[in-house]
């Protein structure tokens, strides 16, 4: 960053001494002859040099400045040297105001090559990552041949370790690098000979130290896949302990990466919670109890604060009837984007639908999808201030319906309206990517323009959310803003491939079918709605399978167990 910051002070002083010099040349050559008139004229347009230059090496936000300075200059010679010259004042007035057209012409076109060439980084980026994703997935399967209770052990893990972080404030790429480094967390027992990694009995000094190779191991074969260095650092150091009695290089404190800490109390307390065949599983408060005593010592203190948390909102406190409860970590957080943008105007919002034509017309559009679909239990994820739950609370008297939404103000007013509606209806102060509930739990999830306010990367762990929720033969209804249908609105939102508006450039540029196949759904288009809102129905391409002997509990503690005495977790 110094460096880069010296790089760009020493572009400003050329720019500054260029113009300098150039208003010098031009303010002293004589115009007394025809010949020196050309060369007066010619030093003039060297103003273009640094105004180029500035577009050049920062776009607008310099060329702009550049430009007018220079037209400044110039306009302030010619007030001293050719006063009294109205004809020639003119040309001059002209040849200024040419010096600004010029700076912001080649502002703006060297504004855009930089965003051309920030979005071919970015894809570039994602391509990568995604490569990075498949090879991961691919060696969480191969680990699911070798041993089909590690791999189910690190999908919980995974599901823990996420719910954890999110409620000391990860999010965005550091929080999927954490999933995705604790899929794999084990991945290096494959290196590991199997009448040692299976072994029914306590482990030898010899057999210990081989079993506790696996996290290099792990990093190693992570290493060669391009995006996974962050991945690689949390796997190598996930045996780490605060008091440097961990392995495998004894890091200490702040010297293990945070990652790491949060990625081990999860492993821990999934560990002590499964059954295995060399212990029985201890109770949720057994648990607790073991890893608090080890808190600060052997387990990062706030990274089990937050497990300790996450654990007892899965327990079930998401609360029925009137209450609006708190059910994971972040929900009600002030980065939440309420549904009119700001939170004053929440109670607006259904005025603002309906002025769009998003009210009673949509409902009536969605209602008609709902009733072919199963429909006993549903989950309306985003719900908001309630619209589409209260017209399913009247329309489908026999089903349980929930609604979930981060933002606590808008799942007020959903209460309002659903007083006195057919059934009641559960409402849970949740995230759409971290959804509180068991697996296969609904018949169907709702999501009513909701997708579009979220990243891509977000987008997919919402969708493999709901697809996790979905009991067998259920279904998504995802209805959202999509490619629209007429010319005269795709040009309206053709500068969305500029990245601007980036998370509804997905919906609009058409990437919602592919980020539902990266999903792993299989899915329909099955409906359009005034030219731009989509319907698709999808649901899991193959289904999700729980580990044996779990008992039915949210994925984060799915089955229970108690540690090895000498094996690792």
């Amino acid at each position: 960053m110094p460096a880069l910051l010296d790089t760009q002070r020493a572009k400003v002083a050329a720019l500054a001494i260029t113009l300098g010099v150039v208003t010098a040349l031009h303010s002293i050559v004589p115009v007394g002859t025809h010949p020196l008139h050309v060369v007066h004229v010619a030093l003039a347009a060297l103003y273009f040099v640094p105004i180029a230059a500035s577009a050049a090496w920062f776009a607008t936000r310099a060329a702009l400045p550049v430009s007018a300075a220079a037209a400044g200059l110039y306009l302030f010679h010619a007030a001293r040297a050719w006063s009294g010259q109205p004809m020639e004042n003119a040309n001059q007035v002209a040849t200024a105001i040419l010096f600004l057209w010029f700076g912001a012409v080649t502002g703006i076109l060297a504004g855009m090559r930089d965003g051309e060439h920030a979005a071919r980084l970015a894809s570039e980026q994602r391509a990568q990552r995604a490569g990075g994703i498949q090879a991961i997935a691919s060696l969480a399967t191969a680990l699911g041949f070798r041993d089909e209770g590690t791999r189910d052990h690190s999908e919980r893990v995974a599901e823990l370790a996420v719910r954890a972080a999110a409620r000391m404030g990860w999010s965005g790429e550091h929080l999927e690098s954490l999933r995705l480094a604790a899929l794999v967390h084990d991945v290096g027992k494959i290196g590991i000979r199997d009448d040692v990694l299976l072994k029914p009995s306590a482990l030898g000094p010899a057999e210990l130290e081989r079993i506790q190779r696996h996290p290099e191991i792990a990093a190693e074969i992570l290493r060669p896949i391009a995006g996974t260095e962050e991945i690689a650092r949390i796997v190598v150091a996930h045996h780490e302990a605060p008091d440097g009695s961990g392995y495998p290089r004894r890091l200490e404190g702040a010297g293990i990466p945070e990652g790491a800490r949060i990625l081990r109390v999860a492993d821990v307390y999934c560990a002590l919670r499964e059954s295995r065949s060399y212990k029985e599983p201890v109770s949720e408060g057994d648990a607790l109890r073991t890893m608090q005593a080890l808190a600060g010592s052997k387990l990062d203190a706030p990274a089990f604060e937050a497990l300790r948390s996450v654990v007892a909102l899965a327990r079930g406190r998401t609360g029925r009837g009137g209450d609006v409860a708190g059910a994971v970590p972040g929900a009600g957080r002030e980065d939440l984007i309420p549904p009119a943008r700001f939170r004053l105007l929440t109670p607006a919002y259904d005025l603002f639908c309906r002025a769009l034509g998003l009210g009673a017309a949509l409902r009536r559009f969605e209602m008609e999808l709902v009733a072919r679909l199963p429909h006993e239990r549903v989950l309306d994820v985003g719900c908001g201030t309630g619209e589409l739950l209260a017209a399913m609370a009247s329309a489908l008297p026999g089903s349980h319906l929930t609604g979930l939404d981060p933002d606590r103000d808008a799942l007020r007013l959903a209460r309002r309206k659903l007083d006195g509606r057919g059934p009641d209806a559960r409402l849970v102060s949740a995230r759409a990517e971290s959804l509180p509930f068991e697996d296969r739990t609904f018949d169907l999830v709702v999501s009513s323009l909701m997708l579009h306010h979220l990243d891509s990367d977000t987008k997919v762990r919402a969708l493999r959310e709901w697809g996790r929720v979905l009991a067998p033969g259920g279904a998504i209804l995802l209805v959202d803003l999509g490619v629209p249908r007429k010319r005269w609105l795709r040009l309206l939102l053709w500068p969305l491939r500029f990245r601007i508006l980036e998370e509804q450039a997905d919906n609009f540029l058409g990437r919602i079918p592919g980020l539902l196949a990266q999903a792993r759904l299989a899915f329909e288009e099955v409906g359009v709605y005034r030219s731009a809102v989509v319907a698709y129905v999808a649901h899991p391409s193959r289904p999700l399978s729980r580990a044996k002997g779990a008992s039915a509990r949210p994925r984060t503690c799915a089955a229970a167990g108690h540690a090895h005495p000498s094996k690792p977790a």
